[in-house]
């Protein structure tokens, strides 16, 4: 891992901590959005994991009837105990247990959402869409941002098929314009 990503993935362990255990989904989605879009410029796979895991606390903690709830309230607890596991391990250097912790955090989440049968129908893997969305609006390829989020390119296409996100503002352009310039290429 790189000395700057390393770097950066420290500093938003250290910062999701308090929102996390305040369940500030605000937070923890700019906190998430501004980490992929650093996860672009290093195109790194555990600057992209991290992303998704704070984006799918934000969606979780956005549910207001959770706060309340022991199950949700446990969840939080372990999660950001096992995000600080991960900043220490990283801290130290040890890879493998910062990816050990970091999946166990991914599990927790997959956990809590089937144990709950929660409107948030599979978070993590739109969450990965989503993200991959965001990664290909920052100009990192469709085919680079589903496999560095582990999504099918079928499914971050049929995402980006949905939004405005394929259409950047240069392509942008007339049918008609579109078109002649379609026949031109192809000397039709």
């Amino acid at each position: 891992m790189e000395r700057e990503v390393k770097q950066e993935i420290l500093t938003v362990l250290q910062d999701v901590q308090t929102p996390l255990r305040r369940g500030n989904s605000a937070i923890l989605n700019r906190l998430s959005n501004a980490t992929l879009k650093r996860a672009s410029v290093y195109q790194d796979e555990d600057s992209t994991s991290l992303a998704v895991i704070i984006y799918s606390l934000s969606k979780i903690c956005n549910r207001p009837r959770l706060n309340l709830d022991p199950r949700f309230l446990k969840m939080k607890d372990k999660v950001a105990k096992e995000l600080k596991n991960a900043q220490v391990a990283l801290q130290k250097n040890d890879l493998k247990n910062y990816k050990r912790y970091v999946r166990k955090v991914f599990g927790l989440i997959g956990f809590f959402e089937k144990k709950l049968g929660m409107y948030i129908v599979e978070v993590l893997d739109q969450a990965k869409i989503k993200k991959g969305g965001s990664l290909y609006s920052q100009g990192v390829s469709a085919g680079r941002a589903a496999q560095l989020l582990g999504v099918s390119k079928w499914d971050l296409m049929g995402y980006l098929g949905s939004t405005k996100l394929a259409e950047s503002p240069s392509e942008q352009l007339p049918v008609l314009q579109r078109l002649e310039y379609a026949k031109e290429v192809f000397n039709v």
